[in-house]
């Protein structure tokens, strides 16, 4: 008979079956008394409405999936944490640790700039990416220890070399504007340029 008819309802407490009306859906057994929803059984109490109880539970799954979508658990003591702007540097407010917003481990920050970001360090997966959205792939677009690598690899044995040709050809063609006297200021001058340049190729070599 429970099967036949739709409308059966078994009571949740003592298993009694009886006929209940979706219009009218607070029930009573009839067998114990106790109180229950003919759609949702003992899920909200009797003294809320299923419009009620359907409109509550509605707003929790919709907060529930903003919490999973928009926030992520701490590495040491699971608190979940919203981030809506600035690096990915997160620092827990219930347990203090300091962990990544992109891949969720904790991280050092015992210098003055965490290592775990730092563009040399190639055994991290967010090596220069402190400033960058999760679903941006791409590195900051700042100046790094690699260009500072190039740069010192490349330009500076170039400034050197031009450094040096200059001594060069200046100690070997200037001293021919001491032939006249007319030039003689002009070879000073020179020669205070000269050694400028001298002292400061010294101190870079140094």
């Amino acid at each position: 008979a429970f099967r036949v008819n739709a409308n059966n309802r078994e009571c949740p407490q003592c298993g009694h079956v009886q006929v209940g009306d979706a219009a009218a859906p607070l029930m009573t057994c009839e067998g114990c008394g106790q109180l229950y929803c003919f759609t949702h059984g003992t899920a909200h109490p009797p003294t809320e409405s299923c419009a009620d109880f359907e409109a509550r539970n509605a707003v929790s799954s919709a907060t529930r999936r903003l919490l999973e979508q928009d926030t992520k658990p701490c590495p040491k003591c699971h608190a979940l944490t919203h981030k809506f702007t600035g690096c990915n540097h997160m620092t827990c407010s219930q347990c203090g640790q300091d962990w990544c917003w992109l891949c969720g481990e904790p991280i050092d920050v015992s210098g003055l700039f965490p290592v775990h970001y730092a563009r040399a360090n190639i055994a991290s997966p967010c090596a220069g990416r402190q400033f960058t959205d999760a679903a941006d792939g791409d590195a900051d677009n700042e100046p790094g220890v690699w260009c500072v690598c190039l740069f010192l690899l490349f330009f500076l044995p170039l400034c050197l070399l031009a450094a040096l040709v200059f001594l060069v050809v200046s100690t070997v063609t200037l001293p021919c504007l001491v032939i006249s006297s007319e030039y003689r200021h002009t070879w000073l001058r020179w020669e205070t340029l000269q050694n400028i340049v001298f002292g400061i190729c010294m101190c870079i070599g140094s």
